[in-house]
């Protein structure tokens, strides 16, 4: 049963079907598109940002993307900070305009106490 404000009913989604092809990049797309904007993880904005799929709601993404590394700077769907990447690697018109002045506070905050966060590795 899908939601009412599910991405999929939000934009008009359909699954992607096929018995031909299955792939986890198809799997993921068919779980991504019947959540909402806000169950959207790190793991789905940078898969969004990345991948030539759901290019429909990019903005929307780096918006969530936005909201995610506010709420946690070091967070991440490979390793620590991916959310950064991230935002780094969208064109800055994307980002242009979009709680720049907040991004950059924690980013300045970050430099102060990136010495103290305990990587899980090097």
């Amino acid at each position: 049963m899908s939601k009412i404000n599910s991405i999929r009913n939000l934009y008009g989604f359909d699954y992607y079907e096929s018995a031909s092809f299955n792939s986890s990049l198809t799997d993921w797309y068919n779980r991504v598109i019947d959540k909402s904007i806000d169950e959207l993880d790190a793991m789905d904005v940078a898969k969004i940002t990345r991948q030539s799929v759901l290019k429909d709601i990019k903005d929307v993404a780096v918006d969530r993307a936005i909201e995610l590394f506010l709420a946690n700077p070091f967070d991440g769907e490979l390793q620590d900070g991916d959310l950064l990447n991230v935002l780094v690697s969208c064109s800055a018109e994307v980002v242009k305009n979009k709680r720049v002045d907040q991004l950059t506070t924690v980013i300045f905050e970050l430099e102060n106490e990136i010495s103290q966060y305990e990587w899980p590795n090097e």
